[in-house]
């Protein structure tokens, strides 16, 4: 196995339960983007996280036997943000009474549209962009707006003229059913896998990987200080522009994927117990929101990140970044006096490859065999049908396992 994040180590574990023999090479073994930071006391994501409690990642995790201990937040009061104007975010049918964001009119047909959405087969909407399904929803400039603004906050997608409208249903079906978020961060989960993997003899070295070629009857993984030979390798780097620089080719499947998303990340170590409640922006794709029921902080304080969701072409000077970020933690009402730590990460990786229509919306990713090379499987945040964010990691990293050890076992008993 080639990398150690969440793709990486579930293909480990799946591939050991099936039977392999299994070596993970990776260069630090902290998680890639699941990594968790201490500072002070304080645990940091990078970026802000949740764990889709109904989606096919809980499942794989259940299946390994991996515990994703946490809590579930509330957002009884969340807010949206337009301007400098904060009124009740319409997250059901109480606060969508109660916001000022919307006419009467508007507030109907919202409900009535929110209600078709969930009801409705996301694999129906593959063809079409997300802005092509607002358009069909024929909704006022404002309701627009609000649909968007949550749209981005359970996808972390801002391109929606491009990104293929089945990842909004899948994520606001699966937003609908709950999120959780991690005691100890996703950095604990990143361990729970890798002590799942261990209890099943997977040995870890850290290196890094330089190339990856068939050699004969087995695969050759080059790293600076030596070379392995195994009967079956699995990439799990990041990314399909990382795979194919260890290759030395693109395999066809993998020449015309969808634009990353990203996002600029402010994480704050708050000296407080409680922070304002989620706040998302709705004429600017902002986010709020403090993760004080996950264990994340010293006795009396608490944890919070703000996002802006990028677009992978966007401009975004870092100065301009960190501080419509630290603009939004004002409007929101942290107070300056309680802020004890912030760290500010300019363009961080949500996913390194979205679906797109013209290649069938999610149905369309590679799946794990799409090197070419029937030795060498790929798992990632871009690879196979299933899921979104963190869930196509976890499956399709389940799914490189378990070719990875048939395969493997087949070629031995050759």
């Amino acid at each position: 196995m080639v990398g150690g994040g969440l793709a990486g180590w579930v293909a480990a574990a799946t591939a050991a339960r099936g039977g392999a023999t299994v070596t993970v090479l990776d260069r630090d073994g902290i998680g890639g983007r699941a990594a968790t930071d201490r500072v002070d006391g304080y645990l940091l994501d990078r970026g802000a996280h949740a764990l889709y409690t109904g989606g096919p990642g809980m499942r794989v995790l259940t299946d390994l036997g991996v515990r994703a201990p946490g809590r579930t937040p509330s957002n009884r009061h969340a807010k949206a943000r337009i301007g400098d104007r904060l009124e009740p975010l319409p997250l059901g049918p109480g606060s969508l009474l109660r916001t000022r964001l919307l006419g009467g009119r508007a507030k109907a047909t919202l409900l009535a549209r929110l209600a078709s959405l969930m009801r409705r087969d996301p694999a129906s909407a593959a063809s079409l962009t997300i802005d092509d399904l607002l358009d069909d929803l024929e909704l006022g400039d404002d309701a627009r707006q609000v649909l968007a603004a949550l749209i981005r906050v359970v996808s972390y997608v801002a391109d929606h003229g491009r990104v293929s409208a089945d990842v909004a249903l899948t994520q606001l079906q699966l937003g609908a059913r709950g999120v959780r978020y991690l005691h100890g961060g996703w950095g604990r989960l990143v361990d729970e896998l890798r002590g799942v993997a261990r209890a099943r003899g997977v040995r870890v070295v850290r290196a890094v990987a330089t190339s990856v070629a068939s050699d004969g009857g087995l695969v050759e993984v080059t790293t600076a200080e030596t070379r392995w030979l195994a009967s079956h390798v699995v990439l799990a780097t990041g990314s399909a522009a990382s795979a194919a620089d260890l290759l030395g080719r693109t395999p066809p499947e993998w020449q015309v994927l969808g634009p990353a998303a990203e996002a600029s990340c402010l994480d704050v170590a708050l000296d407080t117990p409680t922070a304002p409640p989620l706040t998302i922006g709705i004429d600017e794709p902002l986010y709020f929101n403090s993760h004080e029921v996950a264990e994340l902080a010293p006795r009396g304080g608490s944890v919070a990140h703000v996002m802006r969701y990028l677009r992978a072409d966007e401009e975004w000077p870092a100065t301009e970044g960190r501080a419509r970020l630290e603009d939004h933690l004002r409007v929101v009402g942290v107070a300056p006096g309680s802020v004890r730590h912030t760290r500010y990460l300019h363009r961080m990786t949500v996913t390194s490859a979205l679906p797109v229509p013209e290649r069938g919306g999610m149905a369309g990713r590679p799946d794990c065999t799409s090197t070419g090379d029937e030795r060498i499987t790929v798992a990632g945040d871009w690879v196979g049908p299933t899921g979104n964010l963190a869930d196509v990691s976890l499956v399709s990293g389940a799914d490189a396992g378990r070719t990875a050890a048939t395969r493997a076992l087949r070629a031995v008993a050759r």
